[in-house]
Parts: C-alpha cells; sequence; structure tokens
C-alpha cells in the first residue's frame, strides 16, 4: 500500500458541501488536512472541523502557496503521497482503492483524475466522457483530484508561490515533465467539479466571436492572474515573443467582452497582459533554480 493523506484548499467554502467532501475523503485516507486560506467564514469552519486538521494562513496567499505549506507538513509526516482537491470538489467513494491497484513508477509525480463538470449539458458531458482515455500523459491535469508524489514536488521546488492562483497546476506539471518526470490522468479514477459558473449567450453571438465552448464567469481578480499567467506559462515554456503573447491575449479576451459587468473584469485583464508581457524568464530565479536539472 502506498501511503497516502489528502489536503484540501478552502477560501470562503460551502460549510455543508464541504462537509460531504470531508465525510467521502476521511473514509478513504488515513489522514485530511484542510489549509484555509483566509476565509471570512474560518469560525464556521473550526466548529466543522477539529483544529488538529486545519492550518489558517489567516489571509488569501494563493492556491499555490497553500498546496505548498500542505504538502510540506504531510511529507514531514511520511507521505509519500499527497491527493489535493478544492473545496467543491465531489470524488468517488472509491478512490484511494482505484488508485492502489494502479502500477506506479518512480518516474510517475503527478497522477490526475478525470472530471464531470456538473455545469456541463447533456451534449458536454457526451462529448467529454467520451474523450476520457485509460492513460493521457499530458500537462493538462488539474490540481483537484490529483495525486500528487511529495519527493517530485520536492525536487521541483513546489508550486510557484507568485503564480497565485490559475496556470498554477499546468505550471507545476510542466516543470516536472522537464525534469524527466511522468505526468497523466486516467479514467479509472473520476470525480465531479465545477468550473467556474456557466454563462449564457446566444449562440450566433458566440459563433459571431468564434467560441464553441462553454463561457465561464470568474472574478476581476481571477481574469487578471487568467491573462497574466496564460502570458508567463508561453513564455516560459513555447518561448513566445511579445508578439505571439499579445496575439493570444487579444484572441482570448473576446470571452470576457461576454461576461456580465464586463467592464472592471476587462480592466483586470488588460492588466494582467500589461504584467505578463513585463515578465522576463532570463529574470526568474524560482523558475531557473526549479528546472536547472
Amino acid at each position: 500500500m502506498v501511503k497516502v493523506a489528502s489536503l484540501i484548499i478552502t477560501y470562503n467554502p460551502n460549510i455543508d458541501k464541504l462537509k460531504e467532501l470531508i465525510n467521502t475523503i476521511e473514509k478513504q485516507f488515513e489522514r485530511c488536512l484542510i489549509v484555509d486560506n483566509g476565509s471570512k467564514n474560518i469560525a464556521s469552519l473550526t466548529k466543522t472541523v477539529d483544529n488538529q486538521r486545519i492550518i489558517s494562513l489567516n489571509e488569501n496567499t494563493g492556491i499555490a502557496h497553500a498546496l505548498n505549506v500542505g504538502i510540506d507538513r504531510l511529507m514531514k509526516e511520511g507521505y509519500e503521497w499527497v491527493i489535493t482537491f478544492d473545496q467543491d470538489s465531489q470524488p468517488e467513494s472509491n478512490l484511494n482503492e482505484v488508485f492502489q491497484k494502479l502500477s506506479i513508477t518512480k518516474e510517475d509525480a503527478v497522477i490526475g483524475t478525470y472530471y464531470i463538470d456538473n455545469n456541463w449539458s447533456p451534449e458536454e458531458r457526451q462529448n467529454n466522457v467520451s474523450s476520457f482515455k485509460d492513460y493521457d500523459e499530458t500537462f493538462y491535469v488539474i490540481t483537484s483530484g490529483c495525486f500528487l508524489n511529495t519527493a517530485a514536488w520536492l525536487e521541483v521546488k513546489g508550486f510557484d508561490d507568485s503564480l497565485f492562483i490559475d496556470w498554477v497546476d499546468f505550471d507545476y506539471n510542466k516543470r516536472l515533465i522537464l525534469c524527466g518526470y511522468r505526468v497523466y490522468r486516467t479514467n479509472k479514477l473520476i470525480m465531479k467539479h465545477e468550473v467556474g459558473e456557466v454563462i449564457q449567450r446566444p449562440k450566433l453571438l458566440k459563433q459571431a466571436l468564434g467560441l464553441n465552448r462553454s463561457i465561464r464567469d470568474h472574478s476581476a481578480t481571477r481574469q487578471y492572474y487568467i491573462f497574466r499567467n496564460r502570458i508567463i506559462f508561453y513564455k516560459r515554456y513555447a518561448n513566445d515573443n511579445m508578439v505571439k503573447s499579445l496575439i493570444r491575449s487579444l484572441i482570448a479576451i473576446r470571452e470576457v467582452i461576454l461576461l456580465p459587468k464586463p467592464s472592471k473584469k476587462i480592466h483586470a485583464s488588460i492588466k494582467g497582459i500589461i504584467d505578463g508581457l513585463k515578465y522576463r524568464v532570463k529574470n526568474d530565479e524560482f523558475f531557473k533554480k526549479s528546472v536547472a536539472k
């Protein structure tokens, strides 16, 4: 048996949903740790879970930092693998049982779970589920429902705190791959998960903008990190120059135009683009140390 602990990152969670998640995973894993990112309802959270299972960061330090804090604690407690969850995930009741039956090697750093989004339409669900593979080696593995090898986490210096939230997982996976590790997901592991609120817009309008997917709403703060970190990611791993970065960003910003009350979100997106364009790989000490191998 591989020694696995579970880690939940919370930020203003729905307490009832969180209780449901905890109840599901504490039956499967001997250790369940919560790292809270400065929730306003921390009092309700501490009434639900005993203090020994919570690390309270008192402020929102970002998901990357919270993950690092939690994994560091669990690694020191002797856990070889950690499965991480967002607060709105709904894993299957046999997740660890299935994981233990996988043929795991020392090169495996991330083993991800396919997710079914509660907001998918019946057509989206059918199309997406039919595309799930038995073995899919890819860096597009999200952190929620993800089994992480703690030794590999340590070798690449963990998640990049400076990214704060979006693209944190894909960046981490890419660095692992550069260091010779394997990152994959498998249809043997399935969970339910929600990625943002789906916004309904006229089909013709979406087609006019070349959008053939669901439109998801996020706060202005998240839009900033989505746009900034997209540029950082492609500068790091695809050698994008200023022109390519700008073109990618302008293509992506069409979706923000369709969001409710878009002005603040567009402003945040543009600020993210500007800060992303200022980023220089050669000046990034964390990234250089992480992939020095």
